[in-house]
């Protein structure tokens, strides 16, 4: 049995699933784009209704976005973490130095 296909929330229609004007009835929503299997590396073509695509859109926008802010929060605790041994050292180094001029003025 085949299923009926959804109406078009915008349109009030039984969605064509083209946009060419020229076959006849279209949607403007209609849509084409390619899409990377990140696994594979393989490009195909996606053909979908832009307020279905829509979240997936959103969803890769945000996944994008994060990656660099998660490589900006690596490498600034990269920096905490050196400047801490840094400046422990630092600190030993001058309570060292303290320790020999107290023990030079005895």
């Amino acid at each position: 049995m085949r299923t009926k296909e959804p109406k078009c929330p915008i349109a009030n229609m039984v969605c064509p699933r083209n946009n060419d004007p020229e076959k006849g009835t279209y949607c403007p929503a209609w849509t084409e784009y390619t899409e990377t299997n990140h696994q594979t590396g393989e490009d195909r073509i996606q053909k979908e209704c832009m307020f279905t695509a829509m979240p997936k859109f959103m969803a890769h926008t945000l996944s994008a976005a994060n990656r660099p802010a998660a490589a900006i929060e690596q490498t600034r605790n990269e920096l905490v973490r050196g400047f801490s041994q840094v400046s422990q050292a630092l600190y030993s180094g001058a309570r060292i130095e303290q320790e020999n001029d107290d023990d030079a003025e005895r």
